[in-house]
């Protein structure tokens, strides 16, 4: 498991009614041009500008909302809708009562240009065709207490309610298309199996299709892999176009080596995968399990691919072996502690080279790394490797010097008594 930290956040500024020209401390939209200007909706008016330079726009209204289309932006407040210009240029918009119903909380603008303004219902308005469109209860659109509002790619209105969930509110003229794969190709038949079920939403039935290069039916199938484009057209010439990707059963894995082997099991590779379903399960080997392996030996690896659906490949690489130089070195574990007596020890530590090892002492005492019951003396080790490289080391393992022991006479013994002294 990868975590990303994150630097600590820190407040850099604060605005408010005693370091700017706020009125209100009631913040109830914010909103920053693609020009960096931000507009700040309150209260008690609307607070523009950047940097150290603002102005209080409108004291004593209370606004709600800004959104922008193109270079003109769109503020929304009691009872009011304005439209402010590339020059910053207000213009009020007259809505029609009729059309909006008690307080007005939100707006937003999609990419056709359209306002839509959440009251206790939600109004629709096509500002170049002056023409409304109202969702209430007649609608199935049940709340009169929306909370918030967005526009997606597709021109549809994502509207948050305070008590009734989420809807999901479609112009009437925008068409949106549905393409799902009823079945998908098999990994196991080369048979082209797939089929494509399409649905439509919103425009003005009856629609009429056109597949490139294919027919003119909602639903094909008996389709292979590839990119599919389905046009559709509803009664008034509205046109949508949507595509469908249909994957290769088959997985296709590349595996790539990170790093070389120093003749240990600590070569590196990852896969890179593409096709089947894209959930991939992993195995090496060595029994490794993820996307990347990092105890490769130097040589041959295989490695499975496989998807929830059975389908699986195998890829191979070959691990190359960058070895360090062999070397060894002598240390002695035990000394003799007296002369002539055979209880040194030696222990050999080899560094680099690739295993195994074979050791081959002087004394012909041992064919390991550790030697016991050694009498003083010089010791010669040779170690070679499984590439052949060798290395030589040398160590004399000590004793104390030999016990020895001298008389001195002090005074002679008398005849016939034992007096003497030494």
């Amino acid at each position: 498991m990868h975590f990303r930290l994150l630097s600590p956040l820190r407040v850099v500024q604060r605005l408010n009614t005693d370091n700017k020209k706020l009125a209100s401390n009631q913040i109830n939209d914010i909103f920053v041009t693609t020009t960096g200007i931000t507009y700040i909706a309150t209260n008690d008016g609307m607070l523009i500008g950047s940097g150290d330079k603002w102005t209080l726009e409108e004291r004593y209204l209370n606004f709600v909302g800004v959104d922008a289309w193109g270079t003109n932006l769109w503020i929304l407040g009691d009872d009011f809708l304005w439209q402010v210009d590339a020059k910053g240029k207000w213009s009020p918009i007259a809505i029609e009562l009729k059309n909006v119903e008690g307080q007005l909380r939100d707006i937003a603008v999609d990419d056709e240009g359209r306002v839509w303004i959440a009251s206790n219902m939600m109004t629709g308005y096509d500002v170049a065709a002056d023409k409304y469109q109202r969702f209430g209860p007649g609608q199935y659109f049940t709340s009169q207490f929306v909370n918030c509002l967005d526009v997606d790619k597709d021109g549809s209105i994502w509207t948050g309610t305070k008590d009734k969930g989420l809807y999901l509110i479609q112009w009437e003229s925008s068409l949106i298309i549905s393409i799902e794969n009823d079945n998908p190709l098999d990994c196991r038949s080369n048979e082209p199996i797939a089929s494509l079920t399409t649905k439509v939403a919103g425009g003005q039935p009856p629609y009429t299709y056109k597949w490139k290069h294919r027919s003119t039916t909602a639903d094909i199938s008996k389709l292979p892999k590839g990119e599919y484009v389905l046009t559709v057209t509803d009664a008034k010439a509205a046109v949508k176009t949507g595509k469908y990707q249909i994957l290769d059963p088959s997985i296709k894995a590349t595996v790539t080596q990170l790093s070389p082997s120093s003749g240990q099991p600590d070569g590196s590779a990852t896969v890179s995968s593409n096709g089947g379903s894209g959930q991939y399960i992993y195995q090496w080997d060595n029994d490794e399990p993820n996307i990347t392996a990092t105890k490769l030996t130097a040589g041959l690896h295989t490695l499975t691919v496989s998807d929830k659906s059975g389908c699986s490949t195998t890829a191979t690489i070959t691990i190359s072996e960058n070895l360090t130089p062999l070397s060894v070195l002598i240390t002695v574990v035990s000394d003799n502690k007296c002369d002539y007596s055979t209880n040194g020890s030696l222990k050999a530590e080899v560094k680099g080279g690739k295993a195994p090892f074979k050791y081959n002492w002087s004394t012909n005492a041992g064919a390991a790394n550790t030697l016991t019951s050694l009498a003083s003396g010089n010791y010669k080790l040779t170690v070679t490797d499984a590439t052949g490289q060798t290395s030589t080391a040398n160590v004399t393992l000590n004793s104390p010097p030999a016990f020895s022991a001298s008389i001195e006479l002090l005074f002679p013994a008398t005849a016939n008594e034992s007096n003497g002294q030494a």
